[in-house]
């Protein structure tokens, strides 16, 4: 440590200071400060104390120390004004041992580092934005031996650079304000690596005619140099400095920048997208949970009402309270029952979509034999193909074991895929439901000889609100939500079976459903 006259004289100095220049104390005072330094570093001494005399803000500098024997030894100046200090020593100066010479270190040492810097970088995730951006340049900083660092960020649509980081080392000794933003047409030659698109050295910035100064309580500038960081589209998104190394900068010192601002930015991109889409997914979670409530709260609603206009509709038709004298009556009333059933299954459709979707499906599993409820089912949809002339046949045979599932659920299942079936089939066509065994387990088939559907059509019928666009629709086929095949293929699923529906235009439909081995009785 040592005490300085304006110019730069040493008027006191302290044993730790002797030691490092390799000097007696004796030999120290009145000695210039910037004879202990390379020839190099000494007009960057003057600069220092310039402006710690000038604006009375500490300055640090990286050079090398000299010693008598030509031994260099690196070293951190600390030069700041002393307060209520005049005339003698207005200046206190602190040389400290430094771990960043001036010497480049050996290739094989700055690539481990490069590679250390970069593949913990690379490692970052799940950190935020500003934390890697902190991380980019202080790595930037280091391994380009400088002693200050910036980022900006660019919006190149308003032309304006937001200051986001200054490096850790700059914030303590620099005093002007923080988070401002810059008109590029406003900033420093520090900003001509964005208006080249190129990285720009300064390697003497402060003799350097183009510059615009410094704002106050800006840190002092000796050399400079900054990149552009450019993203997927060759926009600048943002500018990356380092100042003030003891040596001039270089081509290597552009790339080792480079190389930690193209990383910042793919981390940060990256980070971006990945929080996009969480946010998409929590506004898609919300808003089917949403949809999910307002069906259920309509379903509910409607339900009731439904059930008295069916019910009433049903006396009519049944004349409990006397006859009707007007055919068109008992028409009426039969059209009333046969809408309000129709809307009525639609809304337990909705429902059941409703319970999938929130998991609620709750298998009450029993063994049960499959030929009688495959007949029973037949039995219930006779009418409906009976109405279009259609040929309908059901073919199980009595040795198939007993099926371990939810019979209800399988019920509803072959009840929608026969339906199905009968709804598409134009008339005088065929409906076959058939049942066989194999080593994979039970397979469930319902095939018709309706207008079929090409490939695409088949997925949009899967997917939930969809029908599909048939070949041939008849009126009654455009009837319906479109949930019937989602709710069978969900409730097969449940079963830990698969649905899968081969289909021709014009030619027909056959749907497989599969339930595994493990729900079979041994035989």
């Amino acid at each position: 440590m040592a005490r300085l006259d304006r110019h730069g004289a040493i008027r006191q100095a302290n044993a730790a200071l002797a030691e490092l220049a390799g000097l007696p104390i004796q030999s120290l005072e009145s000695r210039s400060l910037e004879t202990l330094l390379r020839p190099d570093d000494r007009p960057l001494l003057q600069r220092v104390m310039q402006w710690a005399t000038g604006y009375g803000t500490p300055s640090p500098l990286d050079a090398l120390c000299l010693r008598p024997d030509g031994t260099p030894v690196p070293v951190r100046v600390h030069v700041s004004p002393l307060p209520g200090e005049s005339g003698g020593a207005p200046l206190l100066a602190q040389l400290l041992p430094s771990t960043r010479p001036d010497l480049d270190p050996p290739a094989d040492a700055l690539s481990g580092r490069r590679m250390s810097g970069l593949l913990k970088l690379y490692q970052m995730a799940r950190a935020a934005e500003k934390e890697v951006a902190a991380f980019a340049l202080e790595e930037a900083v280091e391994l380009t031996r400088s002693a200050i660092g910036y980022l900006h960020f660019f919006d190149e649509a308003e032309g304006l650079l937001q200051l986001t980081l200054w490096s850790g080392h700059t914030l303590k000794f620099c005093q002007a304000a923080q988070d401002v933003h810059y008109p590029l047409e406003r900033a420093g030659i520090w900003a001509d690596s964005v208006r080249r698109r190129e990285p720009v050295i300064h390697n003497d910035y402060m003799h350097d005619a183009n510059r615009q100064g410094l704002p106050e309580g800006h840190f002092p500038v000796h050399r400079h140099l900054s990149v552009p960081v450019l993203d997927e589209h060759d926009r600048i998104v943002a500018v990356i400095g380092v100042g003030n190394k003891v040596a001039p900068y270089d081509t290597t010192d552009v790339q080792q920048l480079q190389l930690f601002a193209g990383g910042m930015w793919k981390i940060i991109v990256r980070n971006r997208m990945q929080a996009q889409l969480v946010r998409a997914r929590d506004e898609a979670e919300r808003a089917s949970q949403a949809k999910s409530a307002f069906l259920a709260n309509m379903s509910h609603e409607l339900r009731t009402p439904l059930n008295a206009i069916i019910g009433f509709s049903e006396l009519f038709q049944l004349e409990v309270f006397g006859p009707l004298t007007n055919d068109k009556y008992r028409e009426y009333a039969h059209d009333i029952t046969s809408a309000g059933r129709y809307l009525l299954n639609i809304i337990e459709d909705m429902l059941d979509l409703v319970r999938i979707e929130k998991g609620l499906i709750q298998l009450s599993e029993t063994a049960f034999d499959i030929a009688g409820l495959m007949q029973e089912i037949g039995q219930m949809v006779v009418f409906r193909a009976q109405e279009k002339n259609l040929k309908l046949a059901v073919d199980v045979p009595d040795t198939i074991p007993l099926l371990t599932a939810d019979k209800r659920l399988i019920k509803q299942a072959m009840i929608n895929l026969l339906h199905n079936a009968i709804k598409f089939t134009p008339a005088g066509g065929s409906v076959t439901a058939a049942a066989r065994t194999d080593a994979d387990g039970l397979c469930l088939v319902v095939a018709d000889s309706g207008t079929g559907m090409t490939a695409e059509e088949v997925a949009m019928a899967l997917s939930p609100f969809n029908r599909g666009r048939h070949t041939v629709l008849s009126t009654t086929a455009k009837e319906g939500l479109g949930l019937g095949l989602p709710i069978v293929k969900s409730l097969i699923e449940h079963h830990q079976g698969t649905l899968e529906i081969v289909s021709e235009p014009l030619v027909g439909t056959t749907v497989q459903v599969r339930l595994p081995a493990a729900r079979l009785a041994a035989a």
